[in-house]
């Protein structure tokens, strides 16, 4: 007999076996209910995955714009070989033969899906061809600690940064291998963004400061925003480019407006809310005028960041929270959060300042709480391991926190929900990529 979890402090007062379909076929689903009214649902039927091996910094996905539900998605192996999977298959469809000692520390897909890029520890920068699965080295930093890498939005070119602020910015797959070098201030560039039809890269350094530069020639256009002495550890802007946000250590969520055309910003950074934790991650929507703040404490506040005006606090996380998306098209929730767990929030129940900590079905697998998923393993060998549960129940018992998933692990850094919410990638620090799907249509 196997324990598949421990309830701890919980008192367990309901049992209850899905049904099988046939005689011949095993139960799949263990449903149990505590006295504090947690309801769980187990999945007993799923075996034990022992090997783990992506990284969960190396790792990025990509959605189809034509086909919202299609993904490519590349990660690093602890053999630091990249794979690649597809939503065609959702197995490896392609792995780098290269074995090396050079950790990767960060990769990213192409807009095209046709391109893979990774740095490693040593700075070395390389590019994968998916079309012709050629493997280039493209150039390499003086300084090998590198802060980002992203493909322009036309994927002509690949910009990285480093730790000492130099940036490069490379034209992929040009015969002369041609390469654009900034010499920025010596900081930290926390994020970088490609304006003005790629002719202009717009930086943000960790004091706070935004630069702009000519992407041709690597000179300096204007200096945006001065440094206000802010220790900014993330940034996010809105799509034209008009509103920006930095998120702190010891001065919260500082939001600002900068027009480009006039070369200048138009507001000076202003705080938003009251709380004194770190913020390791901001997020503008594409759709509504909101930005949602994830804090150290393991806090959620979403502002209307036009009006200034506090519009939601979610409680679900224990400590930080590592990453926030907003979904568009899903009916039944609109921003999903991760950090030591995942979460869904229905953000169209809100009232201001309305929601608190709530929701308390955690469906579970493995010996480990999941929901509505197919966790694979990164072994390479495109095996998946598969759990379900339709996430839509919660609703009835809290209407704002529609569901919450645990997982194997201590957290998840990042995700990548497709935009009508019926996927979602991530992978966890113990290594395990997790494709979380919805089952049922309601």
């Amino acid at each position: 007999m196997n324990c598949i979890w421990d309830y701890v402090d919980r008192t367990i007062t309901s049992l209850h076996f899905s049904p099988n379909a046939t005689e011949a076929e095993p139960t799949s689903w263990l449903l149990s209910g505590s006295l504090d009214e947690t309801v769980m649902v187990w999945n007993v039927d799923i075996n034990p995955i022992e090997v783990c091996s992506l990284s969960n910094s190396a790792f990025n996905a990509v959605w189809s714009q034509d086909h919202p539900n299609d993904y490519l998605l590349a990660a690093a192996g602890t053999d630091n070989r990249i794979q690649v999977m597809s939503s065609e298959s959702d197995k490896t469809i392609f792995t780098t033969e290269e074995e090396s000692p050079d950790t990767v520390e960060k990769c990213v897909v192409s807009h095209d899906t046709t391109m893979v890029a990774w740095f490693t520890q040593s700075g070395r920068i390389k590019l994968l061809s998916l079309k012709s699965k050629l493997v280039k080295v493209l150039g390499q930093h003086p300084d090998a600690n590198l802060t980002v890498l992203k493909f322009s939005p036309k994927d002509v070119l690949l910009v990285s940064c480093s730790l000492d602020g130099s940036i490069k910015i490379h034209q992929v797959w040009q015969p002369n291998d041609k390469c654009v070098t900034i010499a920025g201030p010596k900081m930290k560039v926390i994020d970088c963004y490609f304006v003005e039809n790629e002719e202009s890269l717009l930086t943000c350094g960790s004091d706070g400061s935004i630069r702009l530069w000519n992407v041709k020639n690597g000179e300096p256009i204007t200096i945006l925003l001065r440094s206000l002495g802010l220790d900014v550890i993330c940034i996010d802007r809105t799509l034209d480019n008009l509103w920006f946000a930095q998120g702190t250590i010891s001065h919260g969520l500082q939001l600002f407006s900068i027009r480009l055309e006039l070369r200048k910003a138009l507001r000076q950074p202003t705080r938003l809310g009251f709380q004194n934790s770190p913020v390791r991650i901001c997020r503008f929507a594409d759709h509504i005028q909101y930005l949602a703040v994830g804090y150290d404490s393991g806090l959620i506040e979403v502002f209307n960041y036009t009006r200034n005006m506090l519009v939601s606090t979610l409680e679900a996380h224990q400590s930080w929270v590592r990453d926030l998306r907003f979904v568009s098209r899903s009916p039944y929730f609109q921003l999903v959060s991760s950090g030591d767990r995942i979460a869904w929030w229905d953000l169209n129940q809100t009232q201001p300042n309305s929601l608190g900590r709530g929701g308390n079905l955690h469906p579970v697998a493995n010996g480990s709480p999941k929901v509505a998923s197919s966790a694979g393993s990164s072994s390479g060998n495109g095996h998946l391991h598969s759990s379900a549960h339709h996430w839509s129940s919660m609703k009835t018992i809290h209407p704002e926190l529609v569901q919450t998933l645990e997982f194997q692990g201590r957290f998840a850094s990042q995700i990548f929900p497709s935009q009508d919410g019926q996927v979602i990638l991530t992978v966890t620090d113990s290594g395990i990529l997790y494709i979380l799907r919805q089952l049922v249509d309601f």
